[in-house]
């Protein structure tokens, strides 16, 4: 989870998207599993009426309670990207009978993102406050396929290892670490572009691949 979560604020960064992340509950009483369609009406809600087009959403929905949504959402536009406490509250209430929202504007830099990816994996997983239901995100609009995207670089730089095996290279000079996957990754993410070793690594049509 943390390494989908990152890497989608990441890209979505790289397109010049603003950050809020975002819980939405259920009532005592309420049902959980219409949490998904309620939440594509309040979505519709906030781009008609607060005029936010075409809302991203990274969304981890838990049992916690009695159904919670821990979400991450990202706009790309001119306009100042906030959703007032307030008015979610009620507009939630309207739609799934529950007024206990929590909302914030992110930071975009490297360090806001981690906390943000941390909190998600270690809260709802690793100490098991609430099981994990589904998790799901945005991807349509993303420049870079994540899964395919990251699976592409680390056969690349496991081809790299493998090579200087077969040569006898120095592998102090040779040897990829999964730091240089991850700042790659990061570069890949944000620029579209990524130097691995001494190769460079473009997006072409939402793939990783070598530049040629």
């Amino acid at each position: 989870m943390f390494q989908r979560l990152t890497s989608w604020c990441f890209e979505a960064v790289g397109r010049g998207c603003a950050l809020v992340r975002l819980d939405l509950t259920t009532a005592t009483d309420g049902k959980a599993d219409l949490l998904r369609l309620h939440l594509q009406e309040l979505r519709r809600r906030v781009e008609r009426v607060l005029g936010f087009a075409h809302v991203e959403m990274f969304t981890v929905e838990t049992s916690e309670g009695n159904g919670v949504l821990h979400m991450v959402w990202a706009h790309e536009g001119p306009q100042s990207f906030y959703i007032p406490q307030d008015w979610l509250s009620d507009q939630w209430t309207q739609i799934h009978g529950a007024p206990v929202v929590w909302v914030r504007k992110m930071r975009v830099d490297r360090k806001d993102i981690k906390c943000v990816g941390r909190y998600f994996a270690l809260q709802y997983l690793s100490d098991q406050r609430g099981a994990l239901v589904r998790m799901s995100w945005s991807w349509w609009r993303s420049r870079v396929a994540l899964a395919r995207g990251w699976e592409a670089l680390k056969r690349a730089g496991r081809k790299r290892d493998e090579a200087a095996t077969w040569t006898g290279c120095n592998p102090d000079f040779t040897t990829v670490t999964m730091n240089d996957l991850v700042c790659a990754w990061e570069a890949i993410l944000r620029e579209g572009t990524a130097v691995l070793g001494d190769t460079l690594f473009v997006v072409r049509g939402r793939d990783v691949g070598e530049a040629f």
